[in-house]
């Protein structure tokens, strides 16, 4: 029988069965997603969505609404996640947690894209470990239940190394030009996505033999697609507002957020003339270009703005170069996650996750990264891999560091790590025990490295978030304790005396209100938001014309609709009819079709331009 075993082996009877491999594996990342869903179901982050997350639902409901523009300009955020999540809401109502379960499915499928892909370039041995070490990575279970586009941008980034694999192989004009049509579409989830093609042709010329001929041919229609997608947008951009542009327009002032002297960490933060949330960041950014240029500006060229003088600002501050160079190396290495919008450590702490034995960023960058050195030298096919990696590196250098943009490449170092298994284990076969000690060695001293790297100074923006969330669902309790306490910690971070005031002014504690909110505005007398909130205080405690000079002080600040409403309602508290219908009516102009205050508000003024006429 001995005889015939290395036969019954090559027919694979001996062998792995791959496919049930990988089957048990995407049964055991549905099970370990739903897990963690059930673990976070009284994470209050999942009922209270803010920032981003807020902006895309709303933008949802906008498309879902039937105003398929989505906005009346510009769009300063990536919007195909919003035609996304206007799908679900369209067919299933604005039901958040179908959401998360389509996107843990998603998630599932990500599974075997990389198993798929680890196959392709190298083996399938390669393929079921890095399909396992994705099924059970805590990371990506953490965003397939935020409203972000994170886990989207994983597919995204997935799909197009696959589809290009495909392409190498048929080497036929219509897979590249159906490549860069799909590159096109995918930037409107990420415009840092547009750097796939970009290394793709740096890196054609060097995977396997391909004529020069060939190369030029296939990139044109690469670029030629992915051109004629953006056109698409370009056209809708044309349409709603008059100016063609391909591309979003928050671009230049991210760039500038995380590359100027007030910020040196290589995460993101704003400067002092802005505040954090996007759609106010946008609005400050937008004046203070509009100031230094000495003109009015629009949204594109606020961007362009933006970017020159980020490029100004460090030809002309060469010191600050060193620490941001540095700072984003070490936080794109560590294995820390950094947040933006929520916290996966937070969330991994209320799920008490944090000491179960899950693979993390440290195993992954320290077996990944040699591992894809190893499979380059290889099969020149794994060279591919290179393509994201180098697009999400190079995003994290030019802009910040933060989990969410490392997140799409964590797959593909995964498949480095079946590339290292692979490779270590025929090296363990024939007893090569030199190199594989070689290669642990090298895995463990960048294992070690990422560890041990220190997470970055905490401002306190986990425990604003989850004080805002508590007081959104009411629970003054909880809201409070965070927010105090974060006072202390943090005794510049005047949101927690924003949140201390909300809190009192929600338990109708009128003088403690106050007095939280004089606290913020002695630390920042511009504060928009602190001028909002006391104008509530006041129109909710019956003094309508206090209210209404607290509004228009927000108002001088940033031209936000809530305060335009407001003011309005003061108003018309107050009896002042024709100034409470001009506020309305701004309102009305800038909201959009499907705003359901917009058509009250419409009926209002009706109601009171009639009690007017009797009045006289």
């Amino acid at each position: 029988m001995q005889a015939h075993i290395p036969h019954l082996e090559k027919k694979g009877i001996f062998a792995p069965d791959y496919g049930r491999i990988l089957f048990y594996t995407i049964l055991l990342g549905l099970a370990a997603r739903i897990v963690f869903f059930s673990l976070l179901r009284q994470y209050p982050l999942l009922y209270a969505p803010t920032l981003d997350e807020a902006y895309y639902i709303n933008l949802g409901r906008t498309i879902a609404g039937g105003y398929l523009a989505g906005e009346k300009g510009f769009f300063y955020m990536d919007p195909l996640y919003g035609y996304f999540l206007g799908g679900i809401f369209s067919i299933f109502g604005d039901n958040l947690t179908i959401v998360r379960l389509i996107q843990i499915g998603i998630d599932c499928a990500n599974i075997l894209l990389v198993f798929s892909i680890a196959k392709r370039v190298f083996d399938r041995r390669a393929g079921s470990v890095a399909a396992i070490l994705y099924a059970l990575y805590p990371v990506a279970f953490f965003y397939t239940l935020t409203i972000l586009k994170t886990t989207l941008t994983v597919t995204a980034t997935l799909v197009y190394i696959w589809f290009l694999l495909v392409s190498r192989q048929r080497e036929k004009s219509r897979f590249w030009l159906g490549l860069g049509l799909f590159s096109g579409l995918i930037t409107l989830l990420r415009a840092n996505l547009l750097l796939l093609p970009v290394f793709s042709i740096l890196f054609y010329p060097f995977m396997g033999r391909a004529s020069w001929r060939k190369i030029a041919v296939n990139s044109g229609f690469l670029v030629a697609g992915f051109l004629l997608a953006l056109s698409a947008f370009a056209v809708r951009n044309y349409v709603v507002t008059g100016h063609a542009r391909f591309l979003i327009t928050q671009s230049g002032r991210l760039l500038y957020c995380c590359n100027n002297p007030e910020n040196t960490t290589g995460v993101y933060n704003v400067p002092a003339f802005s505040r954090s949330r996007p759609s106010e960041s946008e609005t400050d950014f937008h004046r203070e270009a509009e100031k230094r240029a000495g003109r009015r500006l629009t949204p594109g060229e606020v961007s362009t703005f933006w970017r020159n003088e980020t490029v100004r600002t460090l030809i002309s501050h060469p010191g600050i170069w060193y620490p941001l160079i540095v700072n984003k190396v070490k936080w794109i290495v560590a294995d820390r996650e950094i947040p933006m919008n929520q916290s996966y450590i937070s969330a991994a702490g209320f799920a008490g996750i944090t000491g179960l034995p899950l693979p993390g960023f440290a195993l992954v960058f320290g077996l990944g990264v040699p591992g894809l050195m190893l499979g380059l030298l290889r099969k020149s096919e794994s060279g591919w891999l290179l393509v994201p990696v180098s697009a999400i590196l190079a995003t994290m250098l030019i802009f910040c560091v933060s989990s969410r943009f490392r997140m799409p490449a964590v797959p593909f170092l995964m498949i480095g790590c079946g590339i290292s298994a692979s490779i270590g284990a025929d090296w363990l076969k024939n007893r090569r025990i030199l190199r594989l000690t070689a290669i642990l060695l090298v895995a463990a001293s960048l294992f070690t490295l990422s560890i041990l790297i220190p997470s970055p100074a905490s401002n306190g923006f986990v425990e604003v978030q989850l004080s805002q969330a508590y007081l959104r669902l009411g629970e003054f309790g909880k809201a409070a304790e965070i927010a105090a306490k974060g006072r202390k910690k943090y005794p510049d971070n005047i949101k927690f005396y924003i949140l201390l005031g909300q809190v009192a002014a929600s338990e109708k504690r009128f003088a403690e209100a106050r007095y939280f909110y004089q606290k913020a505005l002695d630390t920042d007398p511009g504060n928009s938001l602190v001028w909002y909130n006391l104008g509530m205080l006041y129109l909710g405690h019956g003094m309508p014309d206090k209210a209404g000079r607290f509004f228009k002080k927000s108002l001088a600040v940033h031209r936000d609709q809530k305060a335009v409403l407001n003011l309005g309602r003061a108003l018309e508290a107050s009896g002042d009819m024709a100034s409470a219908i001009s506020w309305y009516n701004e309102y009305i102009r800038k909201a959009l079709p499907t705003d359901r205050e917009r058509n009250r508000l419409i009926r209002r003024i009706g109601e009171m331009g009639e009690r007017m006429e009797k009045g006289k």
